[in-house]
This record gives C-alpha cells, structure tokens and sequence, in this order.
C-alpha cells in the first residue's frame, strides 16, 4: 500500500521542524488540496484558505491563488498537488511565506527555494483523495468524534430552485466555491469567480459581517461572481 498522504509522513526537504501551528495550518491546506484533482493551488493563512485557485497549468494556478488576497498570503502556507517547478520556486521566493507543500519539485526549483534558509519546505508524495475517517474535537472530560466531510458535491446533485438559471460558468464556480467554504471557518463566505477565490470572509461571529468582509477584499473584481455561504 501506498504511504498515508498526510503532513506527518511528508518528507522535510529543508528548514527548521514544525511548530504546533505549522502543522494545524499545514493539514488545513492538504484538506482542502486534496479536494481537487485538476491542477490546484491554496494559500492558508491562521488555519484558514485565503486563496484558491484551480485551473489547467500550476504555475498560473499559483500566481492566482497568491494574488487573490496576496495580503493575507504574507507569512502564510501555500500549497500545491502538482510538480513545483522553476518558475513558481523564483515566484515564491519574492515573497515571505512560512511553508511550502508539494507533491514533488523539479531539482531546479529546490536550489532555487535553498536560497530561503527559513524556508520549510515539504515534499507530500503522490496526494491522494480525502478518505472517510473520524475527526476529533476535545471538550472537558471527553472527545466529541465525527465523520470527515468527504462528500464532492457535483453538477448532479445541484437542484436550481430560482427563476434565474445559472450559466454553465457560474455553475462551475459555484462547485469550486463550495469545495472551497468546507474547509473556511464559519460564519464563512466566500466570493469566486473564473475557479479562483476573490473574498474569503472567515470566521466571524456574525455573517453579515463575513459578507461585508468577502466583498471588500473582493474589491472592484466582483462583479459576474458568485457567492457561496
């Protein structure tokens, strides 16, 4: 059998052991990594996605992902399920970020992100799909168990109840937001278009104020984009 794709088994290509917030974020980032299959990219910031983004070529994909809210991307994780190359090696290394994910990297790319001393970089082997497994909460006297969330939801399970119908682009937005929101802390919305994030609302006690919060960092870009809540 294969080795478990999961932080712990990753292999530490250069810098210094994980924190206990290193590998929270870290598994945050493959959870929600491992649900595409497409070329994928995501950027955690404080165990949240900050930006995502999936499409047909990586280092694109990447450049997405990170500017989609490159301010919160400051210090963060970012994470890939395809080779990381040449290219996104010199993209990263303009910028601070805490950890990198990837399947595996060109020989280039490693000289290349060597450079950053502090960088922790991480090799995850073949990523797999999320498997059904128990999550744990701990509370006072006890654990509460229950089971992962590892439902794709797909085109054929979308009832549409309005009168407006969507059109085959919002409709592929509104799957790749909703993989997306599983994995932001609620109250959480969350903003896409064109398969990329644009505003992340997370985690807030109101959700009007997660709204506010995803429309402005969406910003002058909202407009043809989907909203998922």
């Amino acid at each position: 059998e294969s080795q478990q794709c999961d932080i712990l088994n990753a292999k530490i290509i250069q810098g210094k052991q994980l924190s206990y917030n290193n590998i929270g974020d870290a598994d945050g980032a493959l959870a929600t990594l491992k649900e595409f299959s497409e070329p994928a990219c995501v950027v955690v910031k404080h165990a949240n996605p900050c930006g995502v983004a999936i499409g047909n070529d990586i280092a694109e994909v990447f450049k997405r992902a990170y500017n989609a809210d490159a301010l919160s991307a400051f210090g963060g994780i970012i994470a890939l399920n395809k080779t990381c190359n040449k290219n996104i090696a010199e993209e990263i290394n303009k910028v601070f970020a805490e950890i990198v994910l990837a399947p595996d990297y060109e020989p280039e790319a490693l000289v290349i992100l060597a450079k950053k001393k502090n960088l922790r970089v991480l090799e995850l082997g073949e990523i797999t799909p999320l498997k059904p497994s128990l999550e744990f909460k701990h509370v006072n006297g006890g654990l509460l168990l229950q089971d992962t969330d590892v439902k794709i939801v797909n085109s054929e399970d979308v009832k549409i109840v309005t009168k407006k119908q969507p059109t085959e682009n919002e409709l592929s937005d509104m799957l790749f937001a909703w993989k997306v929101l599983k994995h932001i802390k609620s109250n959480g919305i969350l903003i896409a278009k064109n398969n990329t994030t644009l505003g992340v609302g997370a985690g807030q006690v109101s959700r009007v104020d997660a709204v506010d919060m995803a429309i402005k960092k969406s910003a002058d870009k909202i407009s043809g984009s989907i909203l998922a809540s």
